[in-house]
């Protein structure tokens, strides 16, 4: 009664003197909260779905690895959820085969007086080979086509692309260009992509061919060295890969 209603300031409080049990029930709403103050070790665990209004828990404020099995509800993460991821199948070079007549052949280890691609196999064990376009005066191994096949896999859901890795001996006035074309279930070749080689080290060339494919496919390809002139480069095709998008 010897104090006048609202005459008691927070200055003449003392730090810490007011415990819980001096607080009414719901006496301590949003505007006696400092923005900011609250800390984790503030909620003792007791914040929960409830307390928190809709939207207003943002990814920054969950700690990375936070959020485990445990927190999720069974069923509660669908497909729009997960995002896709890019794949890739290996096309191995030896399943490669030379195609530029019907009758079809195996490529050889062999470089013979033709206008035709051989492998070439390293003279240390283990390295590896490459399929090699040579640039031979007169029989150069330019558009030549080399064919391989596969299925697009089960878990297709948009693109499709190759990607080449190659090198060259040297990177010459003549610039050499990968050149594919794709024909899908047997249909006509759609129309070729093409990519210009840029420079004579190892590197993954992206040549996108038109193509509409669907899971399950069947596709054949083609892969051809072609040029504005003549090939002066020896171009060799170290691996091959078919490159999609994967639905999750």
């Amino acid at each position: 009664a010897e104090i006048l209603d609202d005459s008691v300031a927070s200055a003449d409080i003392l730090l810490d003197t007011i415990a819980a049990v001096d607080i009414a029930a719901g006496g301590v709403g949003t505007s006696e909260i400092l923005d900011g103050t609250i800390a984790d070790a503030d909620t003792n665990g007791a914040l929960t779905g409830a307390s928190l209004a809709a939207d207003t828990l943002v990814a920054g404020d969950i700690a990375t690895g936070a959020v485990t099995t445990t927190e999720i509800l069974d069923g509660t993460v669908a497909a729009g959820d997960i995002a896709d991821v890019v794949r890739t199948i290996s096309l191995p070079l030896y399943s490669f085969i030379e195609c530029d007549t019907n009758a079809g052949t195996q490529i050889p280890f062999a470089d013979g007086t033709n206008a035709l691609p051989h492998f070439l196999n390293s003279a240390t064990d283990g390295t590896g080979f490459v399929m090699r376009f040579d640039d031979t005066a007169a029989t150069e191994d330019q558009g030549t086509e080399v064919c391989n096949n596969f299925t697009v896999p089960a878990d297709y859901a948009s693109g499709g692309e190759f990607r080449f890795r190659a090198l060259k001996d040297a990177h010459a006035g003549a610039t050499e260009v990968l050149t594919s074309a794709v024909s899908i279930n047997g249909a006509a070749l759609g129309a070729t992509g093409s990519v210009t080689t840029s420079a004579s080290a190892s590197t993954t060339y992206t040549n996108t061919p038109t193509g509409t494919y669907a899971a399950n496919d069947s596709v054949s390809m083609y892969l051809a060295i072609t040029s504005g002139t003549t090939m002066d480069d020896i171009v060799d095709i170290a691996s091959a890969e078919f490159a999609y998008t994967a639905t999750q």
